[in-house]
Parts: C-alpha cells; structure tokens; sequence
C-alpha cells in the first residue's frame, strides 16, 4: 500500500524510487496524537481517527531517532518525539508580505503586514491601488507570485477615513482552496510527462542493459536469431543445430530429419565434399546415413523413390557423365509364397509392376545402369516373372525405363544383354541386324549389343563341339587338345595356366568367363606356334592358332581398361598387346574389327555326321546364336563409337569394358551370398536383398559429382534442390501404426492340423484365443457349451492328454454348434475369394469385408468378433501358403536338375 505524508504541503509517498524517507505513524497517546497534528499545520486532524495517517522522517530532528538509527535510513523514533523540522512548502514559497502604514486617530501611524497566497499572474495582470481603500484585502482570494514583497509607503497609500479605527490582521489561503490552481495543474502534467519520459529512459537502458549482458554471455537464442538474420534457410537450420549435437547423450548424437537430410544431399552430390566437411562439423556418419535407408520401400516394378534418388545423385553430374549403358539379365529364384503381415501382400507371384498374376515367380529380371564415361552403377528396378520375360512385355519394360531415364536428363546410349531366347526375340522385332544394330525410343538412337562375356563362352563351346571352317581355313579343337597333351608333360609349360578343366568343363566351369579367356589366349597361341616350328603340331594348326589369336585381339578390344598403359597407341598394331588399349577409333582398331566382321559373317560351323560320313554346316538348324551376336556387337560398338565422336568430338576414349554385364553378374553373385551362398534366394529375400544393394550402390562415389575443388559450389547451391523431392528419402519409421490383421502371438504357425475332426479343433483354437482377450462367465459358458463326445470331436478327446474330469475333453474349448456353422462359413468364404485375391494388394483387408457380413450368433455383447476374424484369416493365410510352398518344394527333380536348370537361365 502506498503512504502519503500527513504534513500540510509535504508530498512524500513510499514506493518512491530512491527515496531513504520512513514514515511514522502517530502515537496512541490522544494529547500527543493531537500536538502531532497541530505542530504538522493538520488541525482537522485533532481528536479524529489517524489510524491510516502517516508522518515523513524529514519533519523530525536528527536527535529524534535512535542513535543505531543515526547515518542509515531512519527506522525508529525516540519516546516523546515531535516533528518540529519544517518543510518549506510552495505555498509559503508563494506568500507576499504588504507592509502599509497607516494613520491613527491620535496621529500615529502604524504598520500593517498583510501577507497572502498570490498567483504570479495575477501580480503581474493586477494593478495594485495605491490608496489602501480602494483594496478589499479581505475579498483578494487570488494569490500574489511569490517572488515580489512590496512595501507600500504611506505617502502611496491614505485612509478614507483618517477618524475611523481600521484593523488588518493577517491571514492565509487554505491547501484546499490553492490546490487546482491553473499553475500547478501545468506543473502536473509536466511532472507525467517528466515521468513517463524517466519511464521510457528506463525501459531502453533496461534492454541495452540485457543486450550488453548478452553480448558478454550470449544465449542459444541469440545464436539462433543471428543465423537466421545471416545466412540462408538451408545453411541456418543446419548451424543451429550444431551447438547442441556437441553435447553427446549417453545413447550417442540425436540427429533430426533435417539435418540427415541436409547431410544425405552433401554425400549424394559428392563424398569427398562430405568427408572434408564432417572433419569440421558434427554429422552423420555414412552408416547412420545408410540406416536412413533401410526404411526405403522398393517393389517390384518401376519406384518412385529410386527415379528421385537417382535425379538426386545425378544433379551435380555433368552431361557426359550422365551417358550411360543399360544391362539387362535374369536370374532364377525359389518358387516360394510369403504374406507379409506389415503391408497384408502376398510376395511371390508373378509381378512386373503393371502386370500381376497367379503364377509363382521362378526367375527375376533386373535392369541396371551404369556410367559409359565414369565408373558409377545403380541397379534401377527388378521384375517377378513366372518363367522368362519376353514379347511386348519386355519391350514395354525396356521402353518405359528409357523414357524415364530420358525424363530425368540421363541419357542411354547402349543396351547390353545376353544371349537368352527372350533378348534374341526383343531384338528380332526391333529388326537388330548387323547393318541397322541399334533401336529408336521416343526418337532417340539406342545402340544394341550382346555382352562380350557371353559371347566368347558361347565361341568356346561351339569350337569345343564342332568344326569352324571360313575361306577353306579350318580351325579344330583337335589341334589345342595335342599341344596340351604335350605341354602338361613338361617339366616348364609353355602355357601354364592351361588345365583339364580348361579342355573339358563341367556345366558350372563352364559358367566362368576366365576358363574361356585363358583357352583364347596369347600364351596358348604362341605355345601353339612353338610346338608346331619344332615339329610337335602339324602344319595344319596354323589356321587354329589363328583363330585363338583373333579372338584374344577381339575380346581385348571389347575389354579395355583404364590400367591397359603398357604400350603407346602410335605404336606398330603388329605388338602384341596393341588391342588392350582404350579404344579410340585408331585405324589398326577399326581394321581389325571389319575384319572379323568379315570372318563371322563367313564363317560355317560344321558337325561330323556319323550316318553320312562327312562334315555337315549346321549355322541355321541347330541354331547358332554366337556368330550373329558377334556380328551385331562388332556393328554396334562401331555405331556408338561414331554417334559419341559427333557429340565429344576431341579427345575421345572409350572403355569398352563398360559396355559389358559384368557388373549386374557382380550384382547376382552378391545377392546369393547375402543369403548364406543361396543359389537361388526366394522372392522375399531378393527383394530385401535388392533394397540392401541399392543404397549401398547409391553411397558410392561416383567420378562424375563434384569434388573438394567444388566445396564452394555445393554449399552455396544446396538450397536449389527441392527438398520436397526429399521427402520420400525419409518415411515413418513405422509407415502403417496398426498391423492390417492385429493379432498377438503366432501359436497359429505350429499347429498341427489332422485331416479329422480338424474343424471341431480348430475351432476350439479359436475360440480359446478370443477368451483370453475376452474374459467373462458368458462367453466361458459358451466357450464350453458342448459337452457330448462324438464323432466329430474324437481328436479333441485323444489330443487332451492331460486328466481333467470336470470336463469330458479337458482343458480343450468345444464352443456351441453356432460357432461351428459361423467359422464354416468363413472357411467357405475363404476358399472361394482367397485364389483371385491372392496376387492382389490389401488381401486380408478384401477377405476381411466379405467375412464381416456374416453374422454370428453369441450372447456376449462384448465378444471380440473381429480380433477372431483377424485371427482366422492370418491362421488361414499361413497355412495354405506352408502348404503351397511345401507341394512346391515336393515337385522338384532332384538337386542335379534344379542346378542345371538355373544355368539354363543364367
């Protein structure tokens, strides 16, 4: 509360900033209560309540306080102190004192003081009368200004009446008559805006205070709001994160999306960027990165997410870099059905993305791409196929993934694929032939080539089979198995590396592409050439050396290197190793090459005929695949040479190992071992394996995107990427909250199901489960309601191998007979819609709002019908999977067939 001084003209109140002025109350003595009063100029306020009246500290004398109390603030009052200080106050300030003479009757003069509160204004607009008459000093209630003090001579002043007897007395104004005078209603509101300016004064150095204290000790906020001013939205938001990722948790850094995302746009545009950076600042570390994306949902067919990755990947990478080559291939897998409770699918059927149906999936097909300048490889999609992938499906794949590739600025200038009926048969109705070896999508050239690889396997069997004969030179394997015969013999080979695998491979051996470039080798031919000047070999082997020799020339052309420096290409073509190098469109290349164009398209394979007795050209009826594939390759490396020369025209090098599939083989070796060196994964775990592979191949540095001389450019461009596109490199961890099918435990997986009575128990199975999620003596009673034996419910009185004889089948529910018709019903409804339902998405969802009609007959209000109808479909759906899986593995030929299949498709 606040105390105002009692005192006549004193205006000291408590509260006042840096005052030292105490306030007193008045005494309890009522005589000194009342002196108090008059000594202070407050007669009204003798012998009247001044319970709440309050006296300053600066109407009293020193001596009036205690001497513990002199020289500090004063907090205490002798006994019998009275305030005898007076303070001047602006009233007696303002008194002005007449002094007038005047005339007695007996002719005395005397002097009158006449002393009054006056206003400046009115002393300065009022003529004073100079005879004393013509004043009412009485009436004038206007104050004088207190800073004049005349004194009236008696010649300036004369009596009306000099006989009369004329008394003046002095007299003051009271406080309550001069307090709203128009003087001190000008000094008040002076005084507020005095205040309110004292007020504001303060407030600033109040902040300026703050601003200072902040700049000695600043806070989290302000280094937030300092970023914000400074630096651009990107760049911010991953600065104000810092401070607080160096203060390390117990279970390690917390990054947020933000900044995983801020980190995962660094590595993509450049590793070499994000190393350096992450010496400075607290990110990620690439596994955390890469945990980020085992989240990532890839299904069969073309993804969303890894079109967006790859546009991602590829934003910094220039033109050049962005040519790439397209590989396609298939790999076989395990028949195998898998229900994926999470995303309530069935994983395992025929599934091209567009296409779905009810075949198993026995072989996948992947497309993967990878750089024709730099040395960069993304797998792309796969696709579940029921046996090959061919016709106008494949062509529709091939066309769809181009045309994308294109929309996202990469472009594809060679496909590459092996030599399975279904790629012969997509390259027939593209009319591929050696004089037109290329395709047109969306009006843009598309080179087409056989992988090399397969090629020379191919040559080597064939030569290993039968006879080659061109231009009357012949070239037998008769020849190559002499020169071994002899060679092995020896104590130091000529041709070390050369085995009996080599001559006779089994069917896996003859999978490996080294087994066939060691037979088509330098080494051999000149070991060959030895033995035959010394006279071991005919003269008849020099057309076979020939051919061995060619096909090492053309196999090093289609396999350069950038490592193949061994000798300068303006050397002689006649070296020996002249063919390794780059290719570079020199004049004994492109020789070279047409002349082998020109033996193949010679070249008749002969077959010795038992029945005729003589060598028969089988080049059309057994199907010779080799020599046309040769043929287009050597056409189609030609081809892209040439269209690459009209749009790189200086300095161009090729590396014509790019232009082969051995790194989607790489790819198809890696996802068997991830399995346990599984020759043939299921479905589920090629696709898990895939999703793996993928980020993995996403992580690695590519040549093509930007390097530490870049470091600038990256971090002052990385707001340009819209990171709305980012948005699905970060999911919900858990994408769906709720299982599509909720139910807890998984006992349904080992039941054992005899082929009778199987109703009756599983309906007691049920029935069971549902009491433990709803206990109550109305549904234990109906849990319970048959208690007859018969010959439905044998198995369940044999299979309860516990005594109970409460019950005539023990601790084993037999529900009421309406439960018995509602899950028959369910059953039907299942058999009935679970085939065309199968291959589709949401399959329990669908399954689960037909079964809902069904009407069940229980007399609990509470009973958890749909926790049993989940439970029913998840029993049914894994059951008939396990048995579908089993009768599929129960088909098989043996392990020796099942191999041999799995070459056929290699």
């Amino acid at each position: 509360m606040v105390m105002t001084c009692a005192a006549s003209f004193c205006y000291n109140k408590s509260g006042q900033k840096q005052s030292k002025v105490s306030f007193f109350r008045f005494p309890k003595n009522v005589d000194e209560c009342n002196q108090w009063a008059s000594l202070i100029g407050r007669n009204d306020l003798v012998n009247c309540n001044v319970q709440f009246q309050r006296v300053c500290s600066e109407h009293f004398e020193a001596t009036c306080f205690t001497s513990s109390s002199v020289g500090r603030q004063q907090v205490r009052l002798i006994s019998g102190a009275m305030p005898s200080k007076k303070k001047q106050s602006n009233a007696e300030l303002d008194t002005v004192t007449f002094n007038v003479e005047t005339a007695t009757s007996e002719g005395q003069v005397s002097m009158i003081t006449v002393t009054d509160v006056c206003d400046e204004e009115f002393f300065n607009n009022t003529e004073i009368p100079t005879d004393v008459s013509q004043m009412d000093i009485k009436s004038c209630s206007t104050p004088l200004s207190l800073k004049y003090q005349s004194n009236l001579s008696s010649s300036n002043l004369s009596l009306a009446s000099t006989s009369s007897s004329y008394s003046i007395t002095s007299t003051q104004t009271s406080l309550q008559l001069s307090s709203d005078t128009p003087r001190k209603r000008k000094l008040r509101k002076s005084m507020k805006c005095k205040d309110d300016q004292y007020k504001d004064l303060l407030k600033q150095f109040t902040e300026l205070q703050k601003s200072v204290d902040r700049a000695k000790h600043p806070t989290i906020q302000d280094f937030h709001e300092l970023c914000d001013t400074f630096l651009r939205p990107g760049i911010a938001n991953f600065v104000k994160s810092q401070p607080s990722l160096n203060i390390k948790s117990s279970k390690g850094f917390r990054y947020s999306n933000s900044v995983k995302q801020f980190a995962l746009k660094i590595h993509f545009l450049g590793p070499k960027v994000y190393r350096l950076i992450k010496t400075t600042f607290n990110l990620p570390s690439i596994r955390t990165l890469q945990r980020v994306t085992e989240r990532w949902e890839i299904n069969p067919g073309f993804s969303d997410l890894v079109f967006k990755v790859l546009t991602l990947k590829g934003s910094t990478m220039s033109a050049k870099s962005k040519e790439c080559v397209l590989c396609v291939d298939e790999m076989s897998i395990k028949a195998f059905l898998y229900y994926n409770t999470v995303k309530d699918t069935i994983i395992g059927f025929h599934n091209t993305g567009s296409i779905k149906t009810h075949e198993l999936a026995r072989s996948v097909m992947v497309i993967m791409i990878r750089g024709l300048h730099d040395t960069w490889k993304l797998p792309l999609c796969y696709f579940f196929v029921a046996s090959n992938c061919s016709g106008y499906d494949l062509q529709s794949i091939i066309f769809n993934c181009i045309q994308k590739l294109s929309s996202i600025s990469f472009n594809v200038k060679v496909m590459i694929s092996d030599l399975g009926s279904n790629f012969k048969k997509f390259a027939d109705q593209q009319g591929i032939t050696p004089e037109t070896p290329y395709f047109n999508v969306s009006g843009k050239e598309v080179v087409f080539m056989f992988d090399p690889p397969h090629l020379l396997k191919a040559t080597r069997n064939n030569f290993f089979n039968y006879k080659f004969e061109c231009n009357n030179k012949i070239a037998e394997k008769v020849h190559l198995e002499k020169f071994y015969s002899a060679d092995k013999t020896r104590n130091i080979r000529l041709a070390p590396k050369l085995t009996d695998i080599h001559l006779n491979p089994n069917s896996f051996q003859k999978m490996k592409v080294k087994f066939a470039s060691q037979v088509f080798s330098k080494t051999v031919a000149a070991g060959m050439e030895t033995c035959m000047l010394t006279g071991d070999l005919s003269a008849e082997a020099i057309h076979t050396i020939d051919f061995i020799n060619s096909m090492d020339n053309l196999f090093d052309i289609f396999n350069s290197r950038p490592n193949s420096t061994e000798i300068n290409i303006e050397e002689e073509p006649s070296n020996s190793k002249c063919f390794c190098l780059p290719f570079t469109g020199a004049d004994f290349q492109v020789e070279f090459l047409k002349s082998m164009f020109e033996y193949f398209k010679c070249l008749t394979v002969k077959r010795y005929n038992t029945v005729k007795n003589e060598w028969v050209v089988i080049n059309k009826s057994f199907n010779i695949k080799f020599i046309n594939g040769w043929l287009v390759s050597i056409a189609g490396l030609l081809r892209l040479f040439q269209n690459l020369q009209k749009e790189h025209p200086r300095d161009l090098v090729l590396f014509t190992y790019r232009t082969n599939q051995d790194c989607l083989e790489n790819f198809f070796g890696t996802s068997r071992m991830q399995n346990g060196n599984c020759i043939n994964p299921t479905p589920i775990q090629f696709q898990r394996t895939f999703k793996k592979l993928f980020s993995l191949n996403v992580f690695e540095h590519s040549e093509g995107a930007n390097c530490i001389a870049d470091l600038d450019e990256i971090l002052t461009t990385i707001n340009d990427i819209p990171s709305v596109d980012l948005e699905a490199l970060f999911p919900e961890k858990n994408p769906i909250v709720l299982k599509a099918l909720p139910v807890e435990g998984s006992s349904y997986k080992i039941l054992e199901l005899p082929e009778q009575n199987a109703l009756a128990y599983v309906c007691g199975y049920l029935i069971s489960k549902c009491i433990a999620v709803h206990n109550c003596d109305t549904c234990l009673n109906f849990g319970k309601a048959t208690t007859n034996l018969t010959s439905e419910t044998f198995y369940c009185l044999l299979k309860n191998y516990e005594q109970d004889t409460s019950s005539v089948f023990g601790k084993f529910m037999m529900p009421d007979s309406s439960f018995y018709q509602y899950i028959f019903t369910l059953e039907s409804i299942f058999d009935q819609n679970f085939t065309s339902f199968a291959a589709r998405p949401n399959v329990g969802q669908q399954l689960r709002s037909l079964m809902n009609d069904v009407y069940l007959i229980h007399p609990c209000e509470n009973f958890p019908r749909t926790y049993l109808i989940n439970l029913y479909l998840r029993f049914k759906i894994f059951s008939t999977l396990n048995r579908t899986n089993k009768s599929i593995k129960s088909l098989g030929t043996g392990s020796r067939s099942r191999k041999l299949q799995i070459l056929s498709n290699m």
